[in-house]
C-alpha cells in the first residue's frame, strides 16, 4: 500500500528514448518507442518514492506513467486517448492504495474540468501538476519558436488565463524576455496583482 501516487508522462519522444536508453543501457529508436507507447496502458514504476515527514515518519508513493506524448494531445482522438490513459492511471493509483494522486504535466490538462468528477468517481483526492505543466508549456513554446527560427526577444506574447496558476507562472517567466505582454483573465484583482 502506498500513501500517494504521482501521475506523469514523457515530455516528448526524445525524452522517452533517452530515459528508455538509460534504463536499458543502449540507444533506443525514438520513433519506434513512440509508436509502442501509444498502445501501452498506464503502469506503475517499480521503485517506491520515499518522503520523510517532519514527525520522523516516511510517506511512500509511486510514480504512475500515463504513456502518451503531449504533442499527440493536439487532436481530439489524441486528447481522448490521453484522457483514457490518465483515467486508467487514477484507477491504478486507487488500486495501489494511494490516499491522494497528483496529476502531473498534461494529465491534469486532458481531464480538465472532469478532475473533480474523476476524484469523486474513484474516491481519491486529485491535485494538479501546474508547475510541470508550466515548464512543459514553456519548453513547447521554445521548441515552436526554434522550429520557426524565431526568438522570443522583441515579440509580443499573449497569455489567456493569466491569473491562474499556470498562466501566472508563464507570464512571470516570459515577461523579462518579451517586448510586450498581453494578459487576459477573468479574475481582475489577480490580474492587476500580476501586472
Amino acid at each position: 500500500m502506498i500513501d500517494f501516487a504521482l501521475l506523469g508522462h514523457p515530455a516528448d519522444a526524445a525524452h522517452l528514448a533517452e530515459a528508455a536508453g538509460a534504463w536499458l543501457g543502449q540507444p533506443v529508436d525514438a520513433d519506434a518507442l513512440a509508436d509502442w507507447l501509444e498502445s501501452t496502458p498506464a503502469f506503475a514504476l517499480p521503485d517506491l518514492l520515499r518522503v520523510p515527514t517532519p514527525a520522523g515518519g516516511t510517506l511512500c508513493g509511486q510514480l504512475i506513467v500515463c504513456p502518451f506524448l503531449p504533442e499527440n494531445t493536439q487532436t481530439a482522438p489524441g486528447a481522448l486517448a490521453a484522457a483514457a490513459k490518465t483515467r486508467a492511471g487514477v484507477a491504478l493509483a486507487r488500486d495501489l492504495g494511494a490516499k491522494i494522486a497528483g496529476l502531473g504535466g498534461f494529465t491534469s490538462i486532458v481531464v480538465g474540468a472532469q478532475g473533480e468528477k474523476l476524484a469523486r468517481e474513484f474516491g481519491l483526492p486529485l491535485t494538479s501538476g501546474n508547475t510541470l505543466t508550466a515548464i512543459l508549456a514553456l519548453e513547447q513554446m521554445e521548441n515552436a519558436l526554434a522550429a520557426q527560427q524565431r526568438d522570443l526577444a522583441g515579440q509580443t506574447v499573449a497569455i489567456l488565463g493569466a491569473s491562474g496558476d499556470i498562466g501566472r507562472a508563464l507570464a512571470l517567466s516570459l515577461a523579462p524576455r518579451a517586448r510586450r505582454m498581453i494578459l487576459v483573465a477573468r479574475n481582475r484583482s489577480r490580474l492587476e496583482g500580476l501586472r
